[in-house]
Formats: C-alpha cells, structure tokens, sequence
C-alpha cells in the first residue's frame, strides 16, 4: 500500500461527533458576528481581520468537541479591535475646545490643564476638586488636606485620618470645604478654621454643597438614606432613601442627582423625587451649565459599549444619545459655558469633547492621554475632576 492509498484511507474515515462539531463551529461564527457590532475601518484592514478571526473560531470548533471554549477570547479580539477611538483626533492634548482649565489626577498626582493645553503637576496627590469660582483647590493626600492656588502655591493644610470625598462650596467672600475622616463627615472654613464633625457617620459618598451663600449640604448615611442639612446649625431640611455612589446639586440649586449602579434619580431641594432613568450600568452622571440638563455615561457589559446621553428639563425629558463607543468611558465633564460634554474613553485613550445643538453634533478629541499625564503610556487612564471657568 503506497503513501497515496493510505491518505485517502484516512480522509475517508469519519470521526464520531465531526459533523456535529462543523454544525457547532458554524454557530459559533454566526453568533459571534451577529452580535458584533462593526466599526467603520478602511477596507483594507477590516476584512483581513473578519476573515482571520472568523477562520480561527471555524478551526478552534472544529477540533474541540465543546465548540465553545475559544468563544470568550475571539469575542475579547473582537472588543479590542472595536477600540479605534475617534478618528482625526489630535495626537495629543494641544489645547480645549472651550476656555477654562481641567482639573485631572494621573498615577502621578493632579493636574491642571490650561485652555492651550500647558499643564502643571500640583503635586503627590489622590484627590482633588476646584473651589467654587475656580480660584483655588483643594487637594487630599492619605492623611492630609491642602489647598493650593491652581499654580501650585500651598495656602494651607490640615491633618486628618484618612481624608476622602473632600469638596469646596460657598461664594466668593464665604467659602466652607466638607470631607469626610475616619467615617464623620467635617466641615472647615475655606481659610482653614474652625474644623469641625457635623455628622459623626457618614457613608463613604463624596457630600456635596448647594451652589450659593445657604451652606447646605447633601450627604449619604451608612443605614442607607440620604440627607440635606445645614451645616452651620446641623438642621435636617430634606432627605430620602437610597444608597447613592454620587450626589450632586444642580447649578441653580434646586434639584439633586442621586446616581446608583442601576438608575439616575433626581429630587428636588427638599428630597420630594422628580425624575427616574434606568437601563444599563450607570458610571457617572454631571449637570450642565443649563441647570436642567443632565449628562451621564452607561456602560452594556454584554456588548462592552459605553454611552454618553443627555436629558433635558432635570432628567424628565427623554434621553438624548450624544456619543458611543466600544470600551470604557469613565466620566462626563461639562464646559464652564455649558456647550462642551468631556468623555474620558479610557480604552481609547482619548478625551472626547462632545458638542449638540442645532440639530448636529460635533465631536472632536485628544489622544495619548495616558502617556501624557502619567509620563508613560502605561498606567491607570487620568481622571477628570472638574473643568473651572477661570
């Protein structure tokens, strides 16, 4: 018996469960690119990438029995791939869109980015937030609280036990700073005096000031509520239950933001509830310069999409997608003029500014953020803390 006749002895063998295994390879493929969602890319990448992927999940079931053990890893490839990021985007952080400076914090500490995209380190930091006209920061550290120009000029410090959710509220003459150390939530003036513990527990939710002269503030409790009080006299005002990761005060001060994993709620200044948006895992959520709108980003994990939407008239009116894309997008950021929406696409490694109005949407962006901001391309994405008029 020569070579030839043992080959085709062999080809014509049928091994037990093959045709059922080609039946599942086919599924598999059909399945993968029905829920694949495609990304414009030049022809001449896209189909040899399809192709190549589409072979290898053919090949992977038909020689493994379960079909389905390779699904998970072509699916990923596919996810990365998706990930192309805005295109024409500037190839670094040039300038902004909108006047203003950034506040955003690398694995290097905080930074402020100007409006021609000059940025200055402040130093070691975890955390940080603007004061309310922008004149001034305040910075957190493990056990300590600074507050700086935003040159970097210290003004003055405090030590505390593991200081968090430090934010600055008030008027230009009357300031107060709220944080919260070893689970109290304090309050000190904006000149450094007079430190104090206002609630002796508070939930570990950053608080979060009513814009204006009223020193209010909005807090989360350990047992599951949330409370408007008076910080000068301690007088409860309002308040309602839910467990709350972010709490913010709309710009006129008449309504709150209570964002949960599951669902955006707002209240008005009392705690009565007025607006419910849920579908997708909420991620962060911001007021616009127009006091009725709301921007926000949900992330589908089974299609590994994020999206940033808009609701108009305090998150009553219908939502509003403004962008989407493949990946994670952290946080959403308004401009001081109330006309820019900042992304932070951490799997593009991209700030994308979004602008809506007149029927149309502009989108443009800054890549290699990562690199940057943390001086390497490595590293934990820069988080935006804020965008301040000044």
């Amino acid at each position: 018996m020569n070579d030839s006749t043992v080959r085709r002895s062999l080809m014509s063998v049928v091994v037990p469960g093959e045709l059922e295994a080609r039946r599942r390879g086919w599924t598999v493929v059909r399945e993968v690119f029905e829920d694949h969602e495609p990304v414009p890319q030049p022809i001449s990448r896209r189909w040899p990438i399809a192709v190549a992927a589409a072979g290898a999940v053919v090949i992977a079931a038909a020689i493994t029995p379960p079909g389905r053990a390779v699904l998970g890893g072509v699916r990923d490839a596919i996810g990365r791939e998706q990930v192309v990021g805005v295109k024409n985007a500037q190839p670094s952080l040039f300038s902004l869109p909108a006047k203003g400076r950034v506040l955003a914090v690398s694995t290097r500490g905080p930074w402020v980015v100007n409006p021609d995209g000059s940025k200055r380190l402040l130093g070691a930091y975890r955390d940080v937030s603007w004061s309310p006209l922008g004149k001034f920061v305040v910075a957190t550290k493990a056990n300590e609280l600074d507050t700086l120009e935003p040159g970097g000029r210290l003004h003055w410090s405090i030590a505390k036990p593991g200081i968090t959710g430090a934010r600055w509220g008030g008027t230009a003459t009357d300031t107060r700073i709220a944080y919260l150390s070893g689970g109290a939530l304090h309050v000190i003036g904006g000149d450094g005096r007079g430190d104090r513990i206002v609630v002796a527990h508070a939930a570990a939710v950053a608080p979060a000031w009513k814009p204006g002269d009223a020193h209010l503030l909005v807090y989360a409790t350990p047992d599951a509520h949330v409370r408007i009080i008076d910080a000068d006299s301690g007088h409860v005002s309002g308040g309602w239950e839910g467990s709350p990761k972010q709490l913010a005060f709309s710009p006129e001060g008449k309504s709150v933001l209570a964002r949960s994993a599951g669902a955006l709620d707002v209240y008005n200044a009392i705690g009565f509830h007025t607006a419910h948006i849920e579908g997708g895992h909420f991620v962060d959520a911001a007021w616009g310069g127009t006091p009725s709108t709301l921007a926000y980003v949900t992330f589908d994990p089974a299609t590994n999409r994020s999206t940033v939407w808009a609701a108009g008239r305090g998150g009553e009116a219908r939502p509003q997608e403004l962008f989407g894309g493949a990946g994670r997008i952290s946080s959403v950021t308004w401009s001081p003029d109330g006309r820019w929406v900042l992304a932070s696409w951490d799997s593009a490694d991209q700030w994308v500014f979004i602008r809506s109005g007149d029927g149309a949407t502009k989108v443009v962006a800054r890549s290699s953020i990562t690199e940057q901001l943390n001086g390497h391309p490595g590293g934990t994405f820069p988080a935006v803390a804020g965008w301040s008029a000044r």
